[in-house]
């Protein structure tokens, strides 16, 4: 997946949700399991392992150069840069559960992404790690983990098309202008968080993972590339993004994230509703869950010792 950005873009001011800055050092995040992948931050340990993945040209193919690591000491700069600014990405390595073999890594790379304005996801695999669904399975995993992160509400500038998918009306609750997103004419047009990725038109497995969960296409543009066989020539890049749980989001058992802040003036009346929801959500299997059910929880004034009584009681 590639790491452009549109050289020229329509803009528009919103009014979102966006993960509270510096996010979690790659020492305080917990690795993420799914059926057969070990999701987990990259260490100083994984060097000789991503040294391998990195001199693969099929592994590099859609970075920014296209070129392979030659030697373990370009390996070593790459994971001292990531290492070094991981409270301003949430990027992890992907590993073989059975095995415990390094395959991939992926998350997202960047909080704002260029000209887009949303937070840019990524991946890349090793060549024999391909049409195994490992991407789908660790890029929905990890986007379930990047959901359940503490929140803030935000002023962002962002390309129009990113905030016009399936009819959702932006604009209709614009303060202080139109809120047009076609034209950027307006401001703090109130919208769902999202992220983005952007695709060149060829790479058609990538586009094929992110429908599958949930991406939209939303426009496409060209511009000259920059990997070192091919620099100057044209690239047609394909933009996809995905909106969060958002204020809809009550199907959703990670909607309260975005949910909770959206209702600011009104938790007090909703509070029976929500901590129904957190309780019912806390008694579920899932780490990611019951995390999320834990934080609600103690938004709406819970203390610790509280909830954890009303559990065992229940």
């Amino acid at each position: 997946m590639s790491p452009h950005t549109p050289s020229a873009t329509t803009t528009v001011l919103v009014r979102t949700t966006l993960p509270s800055t510096p996010l979690p050092p790659s020492s305080q995040r917990h690795p993420i399991r799914t059926a057969r992948l070990l999701i987990r931050p990259l260490a100083q340990s994984d060097l000789r392992a991503l040294f391998s993945l990195r001199s693969q040209p099929e592994f590099m193919a859609e970075t920014r150069s296209g070129q392979i690591d030659r030697s373990i000491a370009e390996t070593q700069a790459a994971l001292d840069a990531l290492l070094h600014t991981s409270d301003e990405c949430f990027v992890f390595g992907v590993f073989v559960a059975a095995t415990g073999h390094l395959v991939g890594d992926g998350g997202v790379h960047s909080l704002a992404s260029g000209q887009l304005g949303w937070p840019e996801v990524g991946y890349k695999f090793r060549r024999e790690a391909w049409r195994m669904g490992y991407a789908t399975e660790m890029l929905g995993a990890v986007l379930g983990a990047w959901w359940a992160l503490p929140r803030c509400r935000v002023e962002a500038r962002v390309h129009g098309a990113t905030v016009r998918v399936r009819g959702e009306e932006e604009g209709s609750r614009g303060k202080g202008g139109n809120g047009n997103a076609e034209t950027g004419t307006g401001t703090q047009t109130e919208t769902r968080e999202r992220v983005c990725a952007n695709v060149e038109v060829s790479n058609t497995a990538s586009m094929r993972v992110l429908e599958k969960l949930g991406f939209e296409r939303c426009g496409s543009w060209d511009e000259p590339d920059t990997q070192a066989h091919r620099v100057g020539k044209p690239v047609t890049l394909v933009r996809f993004t995905l909106a969060g749980p958002g204020i809809t989001a009550g199907r959703s058992s990670i909607g309260w994230v975005i949910l909770a802040d959206w209702l600011e003036d009104e938790v007090e009346f909703a509070r029976p509703a929500l901590t129904k929801m957190a309780m019912d959500m806390a008694q579920r299997q899932t780490d990611v869950v019951q995390r999320l059910a834990w934080d609600l929880l103690r938004t709406l004034g819970w203390e610790t010792s509280m909830w954890k009584t009303s559990m065992i009681g229940s």
